[in-house]
């Protein structure tokens, strides 16, 4: 009798070390998949991010041109589709008699998420003798 006690102890004991096994490599296994998700999103992120500067340096370029060649009321604000992922605004906004504020807004969708990212950068211009600096 003793010996089918111990027997079934064995046996439960086997199964549930199973079953303890089973779950851990279920657990690597799912948080393998999570961490590989994140450095994708991660390094989509500083892509997008990167992008995103060379996107913000172009647009201030657009706007300093466009107040040089025209007024401040015809480039207060402009709106481009930079790419088929990013959109890009500026807007221009009198501070004093001689100074200007420039923010540029650079927007993504991440294509791994519905987040959106947004990259904004702000500049001071002052106009000195009609001459814009930055």
């Amino acid at each position: 009798m003793s010996f089918k006690s111990t027997f079934g102890f064995k046996k439960g004991f086997a199964s549930i070390y199973a079953l303890v096994i089973a779950l851990s490599i279920s657990l690597v296994v799912i948080s393998s998949l999570h961490i590989s998700y994140q450095r994708k999103e991660d390094a989509l992120a500083l892509h997008i991010h990167s992008q995103s500067k060379l996107y913000i340096s172009s647009l201030k370029d657009m706007a300093l041109l466009c107040l040089r060649k025209y007024d401040l009321n015809t480039c207060a604000t402009n709106t481009l589709s930079l790419s088929p992922h990013f959109t890009g605004s500026y807007f221009v906004n009198r501070l004093d008699s001689k100074s200007l504020l420039l923010d540029i807004v650079i927007e993504s969708k991440s294509p791994l998420s519905t987040h959106n990212l947004r990259t904004i950068k702000r500049f001071i211009l002052k106009d000195e003798d009609g001459k814009l600096t930055t």
